[in-house]
């Protein structure tokens, strides 16, 4: 059985990648909503928020896989090495040619989702405080962050 896995994932890894970032992405969202329950002192509504696991199954499952999955492809292809000047290369672009749209695609896709009436304002009070956080993970262990 996992062989079969194994083989699937080898020949169909942007499979893998939705597989892979949908499950940690509705995991987190649903460690936190169990986390949230638990620490509250009278939970108001003991059921899940299952419009917000769609929300991140949708940037999860869709969204990032297949963007970072074809970025990722063609940064390999284009950069091809494991010299400290490839890798600089490729940290460089992830982090400031595609992290960027990225982020604010987040942002802005998620205010959408939930109908709010300003979809800009969450990008324009989190943007710069999460992006900088990104940098500072990426100077920490030598890779962009999730």
């Amino acid at each position: 059985m996992l062989l079969k896995l194994r083989r699937f994932f080898k020949k169909h890894p942007l499979m893998k990648d939705m597989i892979s970032f949908g499950g940690m992405y509705v995991g987190a969202e649903w460690t936190q909503q169990t986390m949230l329950k638990r620490m509250s002192k009278v939970d108001q509504d003991p059921k899940y928020d299952k419009e917000a696991f769609a929300r991140y199954s949708f940037y999860g499952f869709i969204w990032y896989p297949v963007i970072y999955h074809y970025w990722y492809r063609w940064l390999d292809a284009r950069f091809v090495g494991t010299s400290a000047v490839v890798i600089g290369k490729k940290l460089l672009l992830d982090q400031f040619v595609m992290e960027p749209p990225l982020l604010a695609s987040f942002y802005v896709g998620m205010s959408v989702m939930e109908r709010q009436e300003d979809i800009f304002k969450e990008c324009k009070q989190k943007y710069i405080p999460t992006f900088l956080i990104t940098l500072k993970g990426t100077s920490e262990n030598g890779g962009s962050s999730p």
